[in-house]
């Protein structure tokens, strides 16, 4: 079966990196564009903007977040073993 969500699941990313969606539990009619996506199920944390969409909003949301936060983790990690890190490299420098 062809689902098609990807044109869902960039609509979502959209709305969340321009601040069109709260990252809650419902839309913001007042901030929607024309050919908006009226369903959520996303996460905008810390600069990252992850959307899922193929089952219920609330579980999308939750996949979202927890790909959000691996990136996280990874990044985090990368840079804790990183010869920058052991160097003292400080992005100022």
């Amino acid at each position: 079966m062809d689902w098609r969500i990807r044109p869902y699941c960039e609509g979502k990313a959209i709305q969340l990196w321009h601040d069109r969606n709260d990252d809650r539990t419902n839309i913001m009619p007042h901030l929607l564009f024309s050919g908006d996506t009226v369903y959520w199920g996303g996460v905008k944390r810390h600069g990252i903007v992850v959307a899922c969409s193929g089952v219920q909003p609330w579980f999308d949301k939750m996949f979202s977040g927890m790909i959000a936060d691996m990136l996280v983790g990874i990044a985090y990690n990368a840079w804790m073993l990183s010869e920058d890190k052991r160097q003292g490299v400080d992005f100022l420098t």
